[in-house]
């Protein structure tokens, strides 16, 4: 579990990763905020190239979220969120993990352990270790993830093609708008 501490947004410190920077195929880094700690105190949470964050408390459909931890620098996280680490050489990549946790099947299990306290939706560490993952050799699991980050490509692009449209609609509106009111 991560640290429970105040942070604040003055740079001070670590960044401490949070849920709302966690994002599908991403990290959403616009609103970072920062932890004073000594090197002591930062050790056990600072994340490496290939740990997973998974979002442990939230709403129903947003507890299981996750994502591959790939940033540069040090960052530590938030107690919101679980690191799961995978063993060296256990056979498995981790962006695999996080691509079989968000589809349907690997949804399939973290509803059916999830549950609810005080209005929010919670999944512990024990019950993410009993998560059944099914482990294909890894030229499959290198197929998955390819697949994965070309679909998350493609998918970044064609938001940023629809925010533009509503850009333009949203001025060709106004436009609208004030000429009618000017006529």
């Amino acid at each position: 579990y991560g640290i429970s501490e105040r942070s604040t947004d003055e740079v001070v410190g670590v960044p401490m990763l949070r849920m709302l920077n966690l994002q599908d195929g991403g990290w959403d880094l616009s609103d970072i905020k920062y932890i004073a700690m000594d090197d002591r105190e930062r050790r056990p949470y600072l994340l490496r190239p290939g740990d997973i964050l998974f979002n442990r408390t939230n709403s129903k459909e947003l507890v299981g979220k996750c994502n591959v931890f790939d940033l540069q620098g040090e960052y530590v996280f938030a107690s919101y969120l679980m690191r799961v680490c995978l063993k060296q050489d256990g056979g498995i990549r981790p962006e695999y993990v996080v691509a079989y946790l968000g589809s349907s099947l690997g949804r399939l299990q973290i509803d059916a352990i999830s549950r609810q306290i005080a209005g929010m939706t919670n999944v512990n560490a024990e019950e993410l270790r009993d998560l059944l993952v099914p482990i294909p050799p890894m030229h499959i699991q290198d197929r998955i993830c390819k697949r994965v980050a070309e679909i998350r490509q493609r998918a970044g692009g064609l938001r940023a093609q629809a925010q533009a449209e509503l850009e333009t609609a949203k001025k060709s509106i106004e436009s609208l708008i004030l000429g009618a009111a000017v006529a």
